[in-house]
């Protein structure tokens, strides 16, 4: 039935003042799963009164939960131990940031505790707007070091999701750098939370040992334990949507790694620095098999100052190098990035020491070994070789045992400062082949040969003569042991590039054809059965009419039966 309420002073009272008053149903408090939202009001003449929850966290995890308030309401959040406000009193997230439209959270940890129900609680403001409720339960744990986590926040009344919680584990001393980029307009915010003991442990939005709210910035934290921290994401007002992405790794952390020294890595990024003076430097990550990591320099640590070059192969090894005859020396920071997390690579350096060590002579052949056996590896070599306009010199490379061996020449078209990745070689080729090159001015060339892949061993033969002289290094008699495609070269290129590839004994039907970035064919250069052999093929940029392509990025396929491979290149004109 309807009961009257009189409100009424007991006696005469010269001043007047406001009066509220509440009623509630005891023992209502509603179980809410994890990531569901509540989209409601603390009364509706539908439901009654909605202010108290029940949530169960199971994960030994943290958990958060949060309310975010109509754009011109506040809402308060509070949490007990038992409904309607009874037994203990655990948290409240009140004070700090009122205003209208704001978020309040709560966080809770489940490391040092097993999980057991708790009860929110939503209070003030007007009875009749909109509220959003809602809690995670984990355990989402924040891979420090990877690419970085994406996510989505949705605090509009069509959608919902208001608030992630991650675990993150963070070393005692270490620094950190939070990199918090943002999209759309949810106003998304990230917090940072540690439980100062051993036990369970409740806190408010405002106890958050950081907040960060503006994405154009990174921050640095350095971890006063070692511990799993509480990572909150949140949308900090009601009506937005947006995406972010957050990555947190240790900062100024970048390793110095000697000249011709190989390490097997499987942090992801990995920050590493090296010296280079006076000759031809090269520092490069060699991935794992199914598995791609590129490599970038950079004038300071952790991706940070000038980017001076960067290589990102589609598969094989990626590699920078960098002309000290002309750059200036120093210390130089190496970043490597992309690829399946905690899989193994290795990372490789070699640059000047001295002359007897880094010069190529000619007429004279070179051996060496490259590839990785676990116990220790060597991924890279270069030398500088002194190259004579107006000759020709020819170039002879052979290979022994299971290491993919390629070389591959590079030369500063300039007298200043020069970098560049693995893409822009003059030319590179797998071992087992001779060919001629005349270059184009006098000058020190850098040449380098490299292990294609991990897990691999083998030897080389590289010899570097004027063609009066020839290599001593007759190769044309070899049958390729497999079905290989190369890069082309040049790359970029104007107006024709060459691009080699292998049919091995027994030969094969061979399709070699070039595609545009979206998958329409341009042209077909062979489709025939081939005898085995090492092979190539010219492409002078145009489509099967015979009329020229525009400027751009294009594929090449190389398809025979049980074998196919794509690689990249890139007109310019």
């Amino acid at each position: 039935d309807w009961y009257g309420v009189v409100a009424f002073s007991e006696e005469p009272v010269i001043l007047t003042a406001p009066v509220g008053i509440r009623f509630e149903k005891l023992n209502d408090c509603m179980p809410v799963e994890p990531d569901v939202c509540e989209i409601t009001q603390i009364y509706s003449t539908a439901g009654g009164p909605a202010t108290d929850y029940t949530i169960t966290p199971t994960s030994s995890s943290w958990v958060a939960m949060a309310v975010a308030s109509h754009p011109t309401d506040y809402k308060l959040l509070a949490l007990y131990t038992e409904c309607d406000k009874n037994g203990t009193y655990l948290a409240d997230s009140f004070d700090q940031y009122s205003g209208p439209g704001t978020t309040e959270i709560i966080v809770g940890d489940f490391n040092h505790a097993s999980p057991y129900t708790v009860h929110p609680v939503i209070s003030n403001g007007d009875l009749n707007l909109d509220y959003t409720f809602q809690w995670d339960d984990g355990p989402g744990y924040f891979p420090v070091g990877e690419p970085g986590v994406t996510g989505e926040i949705n605090t509009t009344t069509t959608g919902c999701d208001i608030v992630d919680v991650y675990d993150l584990s963070l070393g005692v001393g270490t620094q950190y750098r939070v990199k918090f980029l943002e999209s759309g307009d949810a106003d998304i915010h990230v917090a940072l939370f540690r439980n100062p003991s051993v036990t369970e442990y409740w806190a408010g939005r405002d106890q958050s040992v950081w907040e960060l709210s503006d994405p154009t910035m990174s921050h640095l934290f350095t971890a006063p334990v070692n511990d799993n921290y509480g990572l909150v994401v949140f949308g900090n007002v009601m009506g937005g949507s947006g995406t972010y992405l957050l990555q947190i790794e240790p900062y100024n952390d970048c390793t110095l790694i000697p000249s011709e020294t190989c390490i097997n890595l499987m942090n992801n990024p990995a920050d590493l620095s090296f010296d280079a003076d006076g000759y031809w430097a090269a520092v490069g990550v060699t991935p794992s098999e199914g598995d791609d990591k590129d490599i970038s320099v950079f004038t300071e640590c952790d991706g940070e100052g000038t980017l001076l070059a960067a290589s990102g192969y589609i598969s094989g090894a990626d590699f920078v190098v960098g002309d000290f005859n002309h750059n200036a020396a120093g210390t130089y920071y190496a970043r490597v990035t992309y690829g399946v997390p905690d899989v193994m690579y290795s990372f490789d350096s070699d640059r000047g020491n001295s002359p007897a060590a880094d010069m190529l002579p000619l007429d004279t052949v070179v051996e060496g070994e490259l590839g990785d056996l676990r116990t220790e590896c060597q991924m890279l070599k270069i030398w500088d070789v002194f190259l004579s306009a107006g000759e020709t010199y020819q170039i002879g490379l052979t290979r022994s045992g299971s290491a993919d061996i390629w070389v591959a020449l590079f030369h500063n078209p300039g007298s200043g400062d020069y970098w560049v990745g693995r893409e822009g070689n003059v030319w590179e080729t797998p071992a087992h082949t001779t060919f001629d090159y005349s270059p184009p001015v006098s000058d020190w060339y850098g040449i380098i040969a490299f292990a294609n892949v991990r897990e691999t061993w083998g030897t080389y033969t590289i010899r570097v003569s004027p063609t009066s002289v020839g290599t001593g290094v007759d190769p044309g008699k070899i049958v390729p042991e497999k079905f290989a495609l190369y890069q082309n070269a040049p790359n970029p290129f104007n107006p024709s590039t060459v691009i080699r590839y292998d049919v091995p004994a027994g030969g094969a039907h061979v399709r070699l054809r070039i595609f545009d970035v979206n998958g329409q064919l341009i042209k077909t250069l062979v489709n025939e059965s081939l005898a085995p052999g090492e092979k190539s093929a010219t492409w002078h940029g145009d489509d099967n009419s015979g009329n020229q392509v525009a400027t751009g990025v294009y594929f090449y396929s190389f398809e025979t039966p049980g074998f196919r491979e794509t690689r990249k290149l890139v007109l310019m004109k």
